[in-house]
């Protein structure tokens, strides 16, 4: 009975080394070079806490949902210091 036992875990050790040995020396690594994703960062602005979401990818798209009855709207604003574009998302009555 013991020998069984010893010769399972003796197995189940081997096993162990060689995925460990396989994950280590065949996995092939990646590495991002895109920008990062849309990311949705808070900010104050005029003492109002404002929801700023960067999207650096030309691609990117954004999914909005509303409550039933609003509707998204995009209003483009000037552009600032530093940004290509800026605009407000909302969620407003639907007409």
């Amino acid at each position: 009975m013991f020998g069984l036992l010893k010769r399972g875990c003796l197995i189940a050790a081997s096993v162990a080394i060689v995925a460990l040995l396989f994950h280590q020396f065949w996995m092939i690594p990646s590495f991002s070079t895109a920008p990062s994703p849309p990311e949705l960062t808070k900010i104050k602005v005029n003492g109002k806490t404002e929801n700023i979401l960067f999207i650096t990818r030309s691609g990117d798209t954004v999914l909005v949902r509303c409550y039933p009855g609003l509707a998204p709207t995009l209003t483009v604003a000037q552009k600032q210091p530093n940004v290509s574009t800026t605009g407000y998302l909302k969620c407003q009555p639907e007409r």
